[in-house]
């Protein structure tokens, strides 16, 4: 699947009035334990797209666990959850009962997925040097809402998940890490299964304080998992939060 592919997470346009199959404990559970699994970035997207599509019952269900633990999936994503933060998005409000409140108050944690950039055509947003390379506007949402004590119920973890074969596993753990930042919990969390398609960091105890050494590490991270994406990449340090508030905003 391509970015393109995950790039934009549609909407039923039609409600459906048939009762579940199953009682509302039994979907919530099937959901939970789905979504906890190490997918793909790939499988995740299209279990997020199906689940839009069942019954309002399954949508209520997916839109609460999918903004417990949220996963970034792409740069187009990430602006949309956003949008339904600040209560700019009227479709988890009223298909699903989550206003913005509801989302900032259910998150608990946050996986940024290391994707490839689109190639087509971009926006004069998505040209900006924070935006240019894979989990740029994912970090940076992160990043900047930490900061802002953004999420009440934030656990102090976030994870980046990539391709296995986009660089190894060593060389990540041995990345140096800002000062601000070595008393920070990494590990590395466990693959599905022997195809290991794809493996998952994870960095726990992050607070407020740490959210920009959190911002410049991830594109640290970006930058040697896509090697050749990466001569946009060093840009993004002659830039300042503030100019890329702005350039977002």
């Amino acid at each position: 699947m391509s970015p393109s592919d995950i790039s934009t997470i549609p909407f039923p346009i039609i409600r459906s009035s048939r009762d579940p199959v199953f009682p509302p404990e039994v979907i919530e559970l099937i959901i939970h334990e789905t979504w906890k699994l190490p997918l793909t970035t790939s499988e995740r997207a299209r279990f997020m797209k199906t689940s839009l599509l069942v019954n309002v019952h399954w949508l209520s269900a997916f839109a609460r666990e999918s903004c417990m633990d949220v996963h970034l999936i792409s740069s187009s994503y990430a602006m949309w959850y956003d949008g339904i933060t600040f209560k700019k998005s009227f479709a988890y409000p009223v298909l699903a009962g989550i206003d913005g409140f509801a989302a900032r108050d259910l998150a608990r944690s946050f996986t940024v997925h290391c994707v490839k950039p689109k190639l087509n055509a971009q926006s004069q947003l998505e040209r900006h040097p924070a935006f240019t390379y894979p989990m740029g506007l994912s970090s940076y949402i992160v990043s900047i809402r930490l900061q802002q004590s953004f999420f009440p119920n934030f656990n102090g973890q976030v994870a980046v998940q990539f391709a296995n074969d986009a660089m190894g596993l060593m060389d990540l753990c041995n990345v140096h890490f800002p000062p601000a930042l070595r008393s920070i919990k990494r590990s590395a969390l466990p693959v599905r299964d022997s195809t290991r398609s794809s493996w998952t960091l994870q960095l726990s105890g992050l607070r407020p304080i740490h959210a920009m050494p959190l911002y410049h590490l991830l594109t640290k991270f970006a930058e040697m998992a896509n090697q050749d994406t990466s001569n946009a990449i060093p840009l993004i340090y002659e830039y300042s939060c503030e100019q890329i508030h702005q350039a977002y905003c």
